[in-house]
């Protein structure tokens, strides 16, 4: 494949689009074409719009200061979901995520219903626990990983409603008192997001 004058991949093709069209031509050319096996995905290194951890955007914002660029951090291209939260105390979804930052280098995982019944944060007004978020964060730090936090969905002693989405039941009406959400969330956000040698926010 040739790129800017480099052969990738053993095999050149006319590849004529530029960023995240060029990377996904040459997916294609690579793997839905059969000229090669899965060990053919480019190299990260290899691929255009990503250069050490950063890549360029196929567009350009102009800033006020009259420059054209802008740094585009890839970073969910190590991120993976999870489903909803209150799978992160199982044994096997531990023994996956272990595999996945092990053998595909994934450093994130999101998930839905942070703030879940199940998942015993906040049962009733000025009563939080973080005893399971702070194990799974323990979880993730041992294993080289980061959380990427979904404030989701709405607990139910604060729901406004009976409105469900998802076999787990995850709350979606607002809450019946904003002033009520916003302490919790400041304490979760407090807590847990104030730690930058732990966190990326």
């Amino acid at each position: 494949m040739l790129i800017a004058g480099t052969v990738i991949g053993g095999t050149s093709s006319s590849i004529v689009g530029t960023g995240s069209q060029l990377y996904a031509e040459m997916i294609a050319d690579n793997h839905l074409n059969g000229r090669g096996a899965v060990g053919a995905h480019p190299p990260r290194s290899a691929r255009p719009n990503i250069l050490d951890g950063v890549g360029t955007a196929a567009f350009h914002v102009v800033n006020d200061d009259g420059s054209t660029t802008s740094p585009f951090t890839h970073f969910f291209e190590e991120s993976v979901g999870s489903g909803h939260m209150a799978l992160t105390a199982r044994a096997d979804w531990r023994e996956h995520m272990t595999m996945a930052a092990r053998d595909l280098g994934v450093k994130h995982v999101r998930g839905h219903g942070l703030l879940d019944d199940d998942m015993s944060v906040s049962k009733a007004e000025g009563k939080t626990s973080f005893y399971n978020i702070d194990r799974l964060v323990d979880f993730l730090i041992s294993i080289d990983m980061r959380p990427i936090f979904e404030l989701s969905f709405m607990p139910g002693w604060l729901a406004s409603g009976d409105t469900t989405v998802c076999h787990y039941q995850g709350r979606v009406d607002p809450p019946t008192d904003y002033g009520k959400w916003g302490d919790l969330i400041g304490s979760v956000s407090y807590t847990h997001l104030t730690l930058p040698t732990i966190y990326s926010v």
